[in-house]
């Protein structure tokens, strides 16, 4: 009877003659799949469509996630829904990591630093962003989130991680630019309400973007499942000390069966269907290719918005998003006029590709998370 492969490993098939044959061991470099073995078996390459339509179900679900979550967040306080989200988060992606046979053991050093990153990419990251969407619109948050790539140039450029030139600057100044005609007051139409969730949105762009510059080289050598579930373990914890008065005084009987619904499905679509969507397939792709996608998720969440909320976005913060997509395209020129591989672990499209993961998710340009 042949031996089990280890979880990860793609298994080959066995010829005749050749029973209980280990499998080969790839060479160094190929591509291997994704998920386990134990989910995906040996399947044929996915034609580009596939891929497409992956890829745009991810975005759109995100867009998605900017109306949904103004919606819970008129009916749970935002403090309280952090707490819940990234706990009901934390719990999933431990129950399936125990389901995949992931080891969750770090170094000691290691975990010390997913503490110290847990802090920027979850704690600050989401606290920020729950009480940014509530007093401002989906449009802008996703508008101001878009920035994130850019972001994190910046943040690499001033730690000297990265080398500046003329089109990453030009890429920070663009956007720059958009987001100050998004954020700034436009007159006494703009309520202070909505110009300190605007700040408070780009606190949570900006904590994320920086928790990428640092967390880059932890996270491009550990697998992004197991960094994921210690991620937002922490980032529960951390969420839950600023959260817990908020979660004590929250009355979850006065919340409608609908708004809970809606709640879960913001926890197992945006973080568990986008996780392995987005991870299949950057097996498949080029991250710059994936890096693409982003543009989708600030359109679906203006549409919806419109359509379900009654937002009009005037001409300025169209304006604004125009500048903000043209600095997210600069980055991506710069990052390939660079000469920056495909699935490299630094760059706008490596960026641009962890950003459209789920919820303090890591390396997404990584093609193999056993690693």
């Amino acid at each position: 009877m042949p031996s089990p492969a280890r979880p990860g490993t793609p298994r080959t098939a066995v010829g005749k003659g050749e029973p209980g044959a280990p499998p080969r061991t790839p060479a160094r470099g190929a591509r291997r799949d994704v998920l386990p073995s134990s989910m995906t078996g040996k399947r044929p390459p996915a034609r580009r469509a596939a891929v497409v339509g992956a890829l745009l179900l991810v975005q759109a679900i995100f867009g998605l996630h900017y109306v949904a979550a103004k919606i819970v967040l008129e009916a749970i306080p935002p403090l309280a829904w952090a707490s819940i989200r990234v706990s009901a988060a934390a719990a999933v992606l431990l129950a399936l990591s125990a389901l995949l046979g992931r080891s969750l053991r770090f170094e000691p050093r290691d975990l010390g630093r997913l503490a110290a990153y847990a802090l920027l990419g979850i704690a600050i990251n989401q606290v920020c962003f729950v009480e940014g969407l509530h007093r401002t619109t989906p449009t802008h948050s996703s508008l101001i989130n878009a920035t994130i790539p850019v972001g994190t140039l910046a943040f690499a450029v001033l730690l000297r991680r990265e080398t500046a030139d003329r089109w990453k600057l030009l890429a920070i100044a663009v956007s720059l630019a958009g987001v100050l005609l998004v954020v700034l007051p436009s007159g006494a139409a703009t309520s202070s309400s909505a110009f300190a969730g605007d700040l408070l949105t780009l606190a949570n762009g900006a904590s994320y973007a920086l928790f990428l510059v640092l967390s880059r080289r932890l996270l491009a050598r550990s697998d992004p499942l197991a960094a994921t579930t210690i991620l937002l373990c922490f980032g529960a914890v951390q969420v839950l000390v600023v959260g817990a008065p908020a979660l004590a005084s929250f009355s979850a009987r006065s919340v409608a069966p609908s708004i809970w619904l809606l709640a879960a499905l913001i926890v197992l679509l945006a973080t568990v269907l986008t996780y392995f969507l987005n991870y299949w397939a950057l097996a498949r792709v080029e991250s710059s290719f994936v890096a693409l996608f982003i543009y989708v998720q600030p359109i679906l969440a203006a549409s919806l918005s419109a359509m379900v909320l009654g937002e009009r976005p005037g001409g300025r913060v169209l304006a604004g998003g125009a500048l903000v997509f043209a600095g997210v395209a600069l980055a991506l020129r710069a990052d390939r006029g660079a000469g920056q591989e495909p699935d490299a672990h630094s760059g706008a499209s490596a960026t641009l590709a962890r950003i459209s993961a789920p919820l303090g998710s890591t390396d997404s340009s990584k093609s193999n998370p056993g690693e």
